[in-house]
């Protein structure tokens, strides 16, 4: 993977959250980039902050199935 497209990947979902702080889409956006990152400690951090602006299941299930496979 180029290393330069992460950081590019990061520095717009960081530029999102700073735009638009009450968006769930911005941290289930961040979240999975840390998933793709193989950071699950990241990653659920994101998707939790998502769910607590707006629920959705497939979020919570992302959330549980993580945990579950640390």
């Amino acid at each position: 993977m180029n290393r330069k497209i992460p950081k590019k990947v990061y520095d717009f979902l960081k530029l999102n959250m700073e735009n638009y702080p009450n968006s769930y889409n911005v941290y289930s956006s961040m979240g999975q980039y840390y998933e793709r990152l193989g950071d699950k400690i990241k990653a659920i951090e994101f998707y939790e902050k998502a769910v607590t602006i707006k629920e959705y299941p497939e979020t919570m299930n992302k959330i549980v199935e993580l945990r579950s496979s640390k």
